[in-house]
């Protein structure tokens, strides 16, 4: 078997690093290429230490747990991340060769006591305490959510589903908090903020339409507590804003149009091109094979802004 029939590598990056993450079947081959009949049918195929393609995964720390039935995989770590030693401990802070410990460290503008007083005041559904707690559970100061957040949801509820329901739970909070615990839930690639939008290509985070932005259009719509709006806006990014693979030149470009983090003035999602970023900065035409390939996989008709 081919060692380049699988693009596992490109899995182990939409993992990063996190402890346990589960992916159905499609959205494992939409990052490693599609799988074959074996490995949809037999549990024994995600074990094979010979297999050449399943390297990346092992050599990262991770085993495979599949649940073929439900057409899902865990994928787990040996050693959760938070076990491991913090550079503090060890004789030399670069000895710890983790990519998030080289990562500028962000504060986290609340407080676990915060959190926690949130979800019970709100009598936050178990399995969406979860969800919030495993998302924040990525942020280098929030370790504490690496364990102690509850029984895993056994059933798996769509990255729409579960924003949406952040945002109900928000809707009777002030508004400063509102703006931190949507800022600290899209800091990371493997939140629900950022998985509205979905990736095609390893190495691929540029959404868009800027995370900046969706956060005041929510914002907004939690103020008004217009909720059928926002499932509107979530199906809208989630159906046509794939995450978009920039080189350093069209990142720079994008910058230079000054639309690094925000969308063109008076641009309505309702109506607008969500890939007029890419256009005003003369690159969408560079990045369009990619965005069709992306409508393939998911088995989407291209839509009117695909041109």
């Amino acid at each position: 078997m081919s060692n380049s029939k699988y693009d596992f590598e490109a899995l182990v990056a939409k993992l990063n690093d996190a402890d346990s993450v589960t992916m159905n079947l499609t959205d494992i081959e939409n990052l490693v290429g599609p799988l074959c009949t074996t490995a949809k049918k037999n549990p024994a195929w995600w074990s094979g230490k010979d297999r050449q393609h399943l390297q990346p995964l092992f050599a990262a720390g991770y085993k495979a747990q599949p649940d073929l039935e439900q057409g899902i995989v865990k994928f787990k770590k040996a050693t959760p991340s938070s076990q491991k030693s913090s550079p503090k401990n060890n004789a030399s802070p670069k000895s710890n060769n983790s990519s998030k410990s080289n990562s500028p460290k962000k504060s986290f503008p609340l407080k676990k006591e915060e959190v926690e007083d949130f979800l019970n005041k709100t009598n936050a559904p178990e399995d969406i305490s979860y969800y919030m707690k495993a998302d924040l559970a990525t942020m280098i100061n929030m370790p504490f959510y690496k364990q102690d957040r509850g029984e895993e949801p056994s059933t798996t509820k769509s990255v729409v589903y579960i924003v949406l329901k952040y945002c109900d739970l928000l809707k009777s909070q002030t508004i400063d908090f509102q703006d931190k615990l949507l800022e600290c839930l899209s800091r990371q690639q493997n939140q629900s903020m950022r998985k509205l939008s979905e990736p095609f290509n390893k190495g691929v985070w540029e959404h868009p339409i800027p995370l900046k932005h969706t956060r005041r259009i929510l914002l907004d719509l939690i103020q008004k507590q217009d909720f059928d709006t926002i499932k509107k806006y979530l199906n809208f990014i989630h159906e046509n804003a794939p995450q978009i693979y920039l080189r350093p030149a069209h990142d720079k470009k994008l910058t230079e149009a000054g639309l690094k983090e925000k969308m063109p003035d008076n641009w309505d999602w309702k109506t607008g091109d969500p890939f007029i970023r890419y256009k005003v900065a003369g690159i969408f035409e560079e990045l369009n094979l990619n965005i069709i390939k992306y409508t393939a996989t998911k088995k989407l008709e291209p839509t009117k802004w695909i041109k």
